[in-house]
């Protein structure tokens, strides 16, 4: 079934289902009954009284349609024409890319496409089917672009908050300074670091031997020298073993690493120089990532393992390399690893940078720049309500009022602050600007939206009662009271 169709799918649908016949339909509404601060006016639709469905024994009248409308998203639909209205500029701006972008994320939760395509056929299709669903129950479903367009262009102009300097003293502020001060307090230079992972310690120990490599109670590697088969070596000392210079170890890696990783891994050329190796991206290791996979392992690489350069700088700084495979315990990690350590990004120092752009990104590369701007927006972007709020201040910013009291009420969940000022009105939900929206604009646009759900609301508790009230709860047919607070019958 094509998108296009399947309004008049559920139309039909819900004409079987609860007996309906077709109205003449008029782009009306209607006000709610429920009770009210007595001192409020709550706006009213032209024709509350107007049938637009009849069924066997009741009717859906415009006054039902509106109040199933208010109470169940009136507001929500309030606000998309407003924000329509004043993200006009931004809506407009959206491109394609990002409308492909935002779809696979509402669809799978994700746009790493390697997530995705480690998701099984049956997870693709239950996402699938549950991202067009939510598109019809929002009403979307003929055209989801124009419902996309909306959500981006609301966070992008979130986005553009982040960086204007009259936010600047703002948490949620993202500038030269705050990403600065990002960068001192949650980033590690990246290291460069052959890191061989076995999965036991007997197969790190093969792979040692089959190279007649052995690692000595001082520390250090040596390669065995003996006649003897290694593995019946029972003693490791000057008579049969040489220790390793600081160029053999970086080869006694190297030929570790191709045995270990020569099946799904480019192969390290034994003759590399060291910045080649370095200029290896198998071999750069980001903090942020290691860090989440195995703490402890982490800090051994970062505080207790040196790197060669260090070693080459100062003989007396720390080994740059580990002698015996070793596990460093993580709830992730059960491996055992034999790593040497060639060299640490330098950390700059921006600690008081007071600086522009241009001179932050010169200290610490425009690459990492962008990624902690990128972070820094990812982060605001999934704190509860970061959106939302900055949007309550942009209406603001436009005069905006709402003149219903109950609508007004639902806003307080997204502006605690507010307060609706006088007493309502008698036809206009909202202003802005200069601009109002009346009860019978409101009506229409969310009917135009999604008019099957909500006459399917409107409908249900009506279809029940005709059709069974009468007979449950009505023991004398010529007099049956239908409202159920005053009903006496047994069965009541």
């Amino acid at each position: 079934m094509n998108a296009k169709t399947t309004k008049k799918w559920l139309i039909g649908l819900l004409s079987l289902t609860l007996g309906l016949t077709l109205f003449g339909c008029k782009d009306q509404s209607t006000t709610s009954d429920v009770i009210i601060d007595p001192e409020a006016i709550i706006p009213a639709i032209t024709f509350p009284d107007l049938v637009y469905f009849q069924g066997d024994g009741f009717s859906v009248t415009y006054q039902d349609l509106y109040e199933e409308i208010k109470i169940n998203d009136g507001l929500n639909q309030l606000l998309m024409m407003i924000d329509e209205d004043l993200l006009a500029t931004q809506i407009a701006s959206v491109t394609s890319s990002e409308i492909a972008e935002k779809i696979k994320e509402l669809t799978y939760g994700t746009t790493e496409d390697t997530v995705i395509a480690d998701m099984t056929l049956e997870q693709k299709a239950e996402a699938e089917r549950l991202y067009l669903e939510n598109l019809t129950i929002l009403g979307y479903q003929e055209n989801p672009e124009s419902y996309l367009r909306l959500v981006i262009a609301r966070e992008n102009f979130a986005i553009n908050q982040m960086s204007l300097a009259e936010n600047e003293e703002e948490s949620w502020y993202i500038g030269p300074q705050a990403i600065a001060k990002y960068y001192d307090e949650n980033m590690e230079p990246d290291l460069r670091t052959i890191k061989i992972r076995f999965t036991s310690e007997p197969d790190a120990r093969n792979v040692m031997e089959s190279l007649n490599l052995v690692g000595r109670s001082d520390g250090f590697l040596y390669r065995y020298t003996g006649t003897k088969p290694i593995n019946e070596v029972t003693r490791f000392d000057e008579t049969n073993t040489v220790k390793l210079t600081n160029d053999e170890v970086i080869v006694a890696f190297i030929q570790m690493y191709n045995l270990v990783y020569g099946d799904y891994r480019s192969l390290l050329e034994e003759t590399a120089t060291i910045s080649e190796l370095e200029a290896n991206p198998d071999l750069v290791v980001e903090y942020a990532t290691i860090n989440a996979f195995n703490p402890n392992l982490t800090k051994f690489l970062y505080q207790s393992l040196g790197t060669l350069s260090e070693s080459e700088a100062n003989p007396e700084s720390s080994l740059f390399y580990t002698y015996v495979p070793a596990k460093y315990y993580g709830s992730k990690d059960t491996s055992y690893y034999m790593i040497c350590n060639l060299s640490k990004t330098v950390k700059a120092d921006t600690a008081d940078f007071d600086g522009d752009e241009a001179a932050l990104k010169t200290l610490i590369g425009a690459d990492l720049y962008e990624k902690i701007e990128q972070t820094m927006i990812d982060n605001n972007l999934k704190s509860t309500g970061f959106v939302s709020a900055r949007l309550v201040e942009f209406r603001n910013t436009h005069d905006f009022q709402l003149l219903d009291y109950y609508l007004a009420i639902d806003y307080q969940s997204v502006d605690s602050e507010y307060e609706m000022e006088g007493d309502g009105h008698a036809t206009t939900v909202a202003t802005y600007d200069e601009k109002s929206i009346t009860a019978d604009q409101l009506l229409t646009y969310a009917m135009n939206q999604n008019a099957p759900l909500y006459l399917l609301y409107a409908s249900q508790l009506k279809a029940l009662q005709a059709a069974y009230y009468d007979d449950v709860y009505c023991p004398n047919p010529t007099a049956c009271q239908v409202d159920y607070t005053l009903n006496t019958s047994k069965r009541m």
